[in-house]
Order: C-alpha cells, then structure tokens, then sequence
C-alpha cells in the first residue's frame, strides 16, 4: 500500500473513530465520512464511497451510504 494511500485510510479512520451521534446523524455512514473529510482536507484524490469500499479495512468498507 502506497504511503499516501495509508495516510488517506488513516484520516478516515480518525473521522470514523471520532464520530459521535447527534440529532442530524444518529450513525456513521459513508456520506458521513466523505463529508466530513472534505470539510477537513483538500480531496484531490476525489475520495468517496466507492473508494472507501474498495480500498479500505473494515469498519470503513462495510459502512452504508
């Protein structure tokens, strides 16, 4: 795995880690996550769900749009 790729996988780890429910998101989900780090980071590699199903571990694979 790619340096950058893993530090990708890092940072939406520590959004999924870092989720805590409130009255617009009472889960984590994809859309969450995608969300959460473009607000966070310069997506340039144009992260979304599909790639976080396709190159992640679980949790973040098995997460629901």
């Amino acid at each position: 795995m790619s340096k950058e790729k893993s530090e990708i996988i890092d940072k939406l780890l520590d959004i999924y880690n870092g989720f805590e429910p409130d009255e617009e998101n009472e889960e984590v989900t994809l859309f969450y996550i995608v969300s959460n780090y473009n607000k966070l980071y310069d997506n340039k590699e144009k992260i979304g769900g599909s790639w976080i199903q396709e190159n992640c571990p679980s949790p973040l694979k098995d997460l629901i749009i």
